[in-house]
């Protein structure tokens, strides 16, 4: 009897099966595709063209899998079940983050890689030995650096302090007038460095901007300028780049704060602005972004009372640290440019050779630094 009961009940298996693909299949189909996915922070992947060519050669196959799988019905509702059984299986990590004992997320970085970092040494020494001007070099440590305790057991991270102190022992070794800042130094002695930091970000908060200001301060022998006639904004519900690739939605969401420092002029990548924020960004998941409008080639701000006849004048070349950093630095300069070489394939040495800086100062994080693939445009 239970073998003709199994009989039945198989082709009734079946076509459930059958029925509930076919019914989601159809679904997926008809579901109109996503160009963002705000829970990963991303641009998904749109329905590629199709070639012959491109079929023979496999890039369409490829275009296509990631096509099918960036528009998923239902993704974000996947991730997030994903996230959730990873977190009750007592899971330290997922998609290279890193989930430390206090709630915060961090970069895993187990591996330099160090034929890059050489070739990124040698242009900064080729680019700082060039330049007659006064030089300053800035290499910030990632929140795991300062935060060994929080991390799990047994993970044996990459030593930041190490290896900037390597970095600044070749250009010590080349010979190069250059004020070295010891950013880590300065944010080790903060009693509590996890406010330098985001939790879900692996950006500085305006606290670590401000802590770095201050030991340049130090180190150029200049007035450290009061912020208190700013007013600091504070932006709630600030989801960052390590929560967009961990989906781990347990954790406790950022605030994003900002001191408001009116200013003269603004231009970004070629075109003025009414203000170095992009207050339309604070409304998305990528707060960050807001400032300076993202990665730009050249940006430009003048200070609210800046000198027209002889102003100061500040360069930073950098990545997207220095962008929360900016607005800062118009109250020691009066006007700051601010190089992101990934986004300014040339125009670089042009620049250098039609305005005359009174410091230039290259500010990048550690992994930044070390993976980089642009620092060659300093030649162009």
């Amino acid at each position: 009897m239970k073998k003709k009961h199994d009989q039945k009940m198989f082709p009734l298996t079946a076509v459930v099966v059958m029925g509930f693909i076919f019914v989601f299949s159809l679904a997926d189909a008809l579901y109109p595709d996503k160009e963002r996915s705000e829970l990963e922070n991303r641009t998904l992947a749109q329905s590629p063209t199709f070639t012959v060519d491109r079929l023979v050669s496999g890039k369409y196959t490829l275009d296509y899998e990631e096509y099918i799988n960036d528009q998923f019905l239902g993704r974000d509702f996947w991730i997030d079940v994903k996230a959730k059984s990873e977190e009750l299986l007592l899971k330290v990590e997922n998609n290279d983050v890193i989930y430390g004992k206090s709630g915060r997320l961090y970069g895993k970085y187990l591996n330099v890689p160090d034929a890059q970092l050489q070739k990124n040494v040698d242009h900064l020494l080729r680019f700082f030995s060039s330049y007659d001007g006064e030089k300053t070099l800035g290499i910030i440590p990632n929140a795991y650096a300062l935060m060994k305790d929080d991390l799990p057991l047994g993970l044996n991270q990459v030593d930041q302090q190490a290896g900037i102190q390597s970095i600044y022992q070749a250009v010590e070794e080349d010979n190069i007038d250059c004020t070295l800042l010891d950013i880590y130094g300065t944010f080790s002695k903060v009693s509590d460095p996890g406010t330098l930091y985001y939790r879900t970000d692996h950006h500085w908060t305006i606290d670590g901007a401000v802590t770095f200001l201050e030991e340049y301060c130090r180190q150029k022998g200049l007035t450290m300028p009061d912020l208190s006639p700013y007013e600091r904004v504070e932006v709630q519900g600030f989801y960052g780049t390590y929560f967009s690739k961990s989906k781990n939605t347990s954790v406790k969401p950022d605030v994003l704060s900002y001191y408001d420092i009116p200013l003269s002029e603004v231009v970004i990548g070629g075109e003025e602005k009414d203000s170095w924020l992009d207050a339309s960004a604070l409304e998305t998941r990528d707060k960050y972004g807001a400032f300076l409008y993202g990665n730009q080639g050249l940006s430009i701000l003048k200070a609210e009372n800046a000198d027209p006849e002889n102003p100061s004048r500040l360069l930073v070349i950098k990545d997207s640290y220095s962008n929360s950093l900016a607005p800062l630095l118009t109250l020691l300069y009066d006007e700051v440019y601010l190089v992101d070489l990934r986004s300014m394939p040339t125009g670089f040495q042009e620049l250098l050779s039609t305005t005359q800086f009174d410091d230039v100062l290259f500010l990048y994080n550690y992994k930044n630094f070390a993976s980089d693939t642009n620092f060659y445009r300093l030649s162009y």
